[in-house]
């Protein structure tokens, strides 16, 4: 798993936990978990909430990989890559939910 992260997301890593159905690990600091066949039902909508909601800290951010796809396929599997968004004491303010809201609405 260690050459699949280095390959497919350019990440180099001592040391992975394997859970039920995903990886979990920490790269510069940050924890993150790669998921296993974890069936999503719109890719590309979850991965723009995603991005639109991790410079608020407010979620996970969907990392893409080498070739910019959200979804990597390898050896008959599928894996999706989080970073994990941990900040308890962030709160969430109308303000920040209308923004989103705005903002999505607008690109869709």
């Amino acid at each position: 798993m260690k050459n699949f992260l280095e390959y497919f997301y350019n990440i180099k890593i001592d040391n992975i936990n394997k859970h039920n159905n995903f990886y979990e690990f920490i790269y510069q600091r940050n924890k993150y978990k790669l998921y296993i066949n974890e069936f999503i039902p719109n890719p590309t909508l979850t991965y723009n909430i995603s991005k639109s909601l991790k410079y608020n800290s407010l979620i996970s951010e969907i990392i893409l990989n080498k070739d910019n796809n959200i979804i990597t396929t390898y050896n008959n599997n599928y894996y999706i890559l989080l970073k994990l968004s941990i900040n308890e004491t962030k709160k969430i303010t109308l303000k920040e939910i209308s923004n989103l809201a705005n903002k999505l609405y607008v690109e869709n």
